[in-house]
């Protein structure tokens, strides 16, 4: 056998891509098997310790797996044809079934590869050209179907559609899932993404193939199908004048879900006044089931250690899976003075509407007033010469007494709402409504809104 592949390395100086992934002696002949043939002395000078892949393309050099493209060079970033794939996968598979079939090349190089892998079953159907760049699916599709189920047992949980970049209906996506799974592939970032289109380097074929042949440097990753989460925000106790506390977060998922693992939520990191605190969150067992802006939802509800009742600027940061997520800032106030709003503040009067499936406005329900910084009152007694008009033609309305109080944080800082109900369940009447008057001397006019 040592005797062929010395002759067989002469002849690889046609592809020397080819010459750098096929060693001069496959010895194994059982999956179990793969052994160190040799040691890596850092021969190849392009590539350094401190590199990801060093590692991988030691561990391929030392079981033989794996050369250089010269005896100093291993040109880790160089991509692979189909062809060296083929070639790659049959010697594997040859390996990992005993080893019987001797490779002889003949015209082209790679033919002898591209038979042995169609009378083996792993050879793809549409491919246009031996000799371009593989796409990194073709790759897991290849490698998947030449190696034998002992090779492919599954370590991870990764669920179905949970690869960001590859759902269930695309191209080999069961070949790619299954090196997931067993922990071959584990993705480009912290999500599992895959980048199925794009060409595999040198690099990372050695990472793959230092797997195959080594289970114990098969990585263990979960990656759970997520879609689902939808937003989170804090849970908090409020009149409709300020924000007194904060019971913990509300996570909330699309669709009608029974139930989430708490302990696929991690990294929850809560600041106040721009200091972290520790104050851990724990899953209740309060579920709410309902409806926003016409789709159905559920909302999960998650108590802080310890309720949160001294003032200030709240946020809170965390993870569910490996998706980071953020809860909007949100301020608890320290007891309000009488002080009514600025009127040199006031940034703009707006509607506020409800809408259809298709967000355009059918009930307009009150008016809010806001202000830049951090407000004390609004006072309607303050509002004078009042109009509200629907296409230009003054139309009668009034508020409810109370008035509502929003202290928020949002990119510009913080800004204070004053939101003004409309008695009788508001206007549904199709037109364009505007209000003018003036708040303590300060005249405004209100954004328009069209209620088709």
């Amino acid at each position: 056998m040592k005797k062929f592949m010395k002759k067989y390395l002469t002849v690889l100086l046609i592809a020397a891509i080819v010459a750098a992934l096929i060693p001069s002696a496959f010895t194994a002949a059982s999956p179990d098997s793969f052994q160190q043939q040799r040691v890596y002395d850092d021969r190849f000078s392009d590539i350094s310790k401190t590199d990801w892949f060093y590692e991988p393309i030691k561990i391929c050099y030392e079981y033989d797996l794996v050369n250089g493209v010269s005896a100093t060079s291993f040109a880790p970033k160089n991509r692979l044809s189909i062809a060296a794939i083929l070639a790659l996968a049959s010697r594997l598979h040859n390996i990992c079934t005993g080893g019987q079939y001797s490779f002889t090349e003949g015209s082209p190089w790679y033919q002898v590869y591209v038979d042995y892998a169609r009378e083996n079953g792993f050879l793809i159907s549409g491919l246009d050209s031996y000799s371009r760049a593989a796409a990194r699916e073709e790759v897991a599709a290849i490698l998947t179907k030449a190696l034998p189920d002992s090779m492919l047992t599954p370590i991870n949980t990764v669920e179905d559609d949970a690869l960001p970049d590859v759902l269930m209906n695309a191209p080999y996506a069961s070949e790619i899932y299954t090196l997931y799974r067993a922990g071959i592939l584990v993705g480009n970032d912290d999500t599992g993404s895959f980048s199925p289109k794009s060409s595999i380097r040198r690099s990372e074929i050695a990472t793959i193939i230092a797997r195959i042949a080594n289970p114990d440097l098969r990585e263990n990753r979960t990656f759970k199908n997520l879609d689902e989460f939808y937003l989170a925000y804090f849970d908090m106790e409020a009149d409709n004048l300020m924000k007194t506390a904060i019971y913990g977060i509300i996570v909330r998922f699309h669709g009608n879900v029974p139930k989430i693992d708490a302990d696929d939520f991690t990294d929850f990191v809560l600041m106040h006044d721009g200091k972290k605190i520790d104050n851990p969150l724990i899953l209740s067992d309060k579920i709410v089931h309902g409806e926003w802006s016409y789709e159905e939802i559920t909302d999960f509800y998650f108590k802080f250690e310890r309720e949160i009742t001294e003032p200030g600027r709240y946020s809170l940061t965390g993870r569910y899976g490996t998706k980071p997520f953020t809860v909007g800032e949100k301020i608890i106030d320290a007891p309000l003075g009488h002080e009514p709003a600025d009127p040199a503040d006031l940034q703009s009067v707006g509607f506020v509407c409800h809408g259809d499936k298709n967000d355009d406005p059918e009930r307009i329900t009150e008016v809010s007033f806001m202000f830049t910084g951090t407000q004390q009152r609004f006072y309607v007694s303050d509002l004078t010469y009042l109009e509200m008009t629907r296409d230009g033609k003054e139309i009668e309305f009034s508020f409810w007494p109370d008035v509502y109080r929003y202290l928020e944080v949002d990119n510009t800082g913080i800004s204070t709402s004053f939101a003004l109900i409309f008695r009788d369940g508001g206007f549904t009447a199709s037109g364009t409504y505007r209000m003018t008057g003036e708040y303590r001397g300060k005249e405004f006019t209100s954004t328009e809104i069209t209620i088709p």
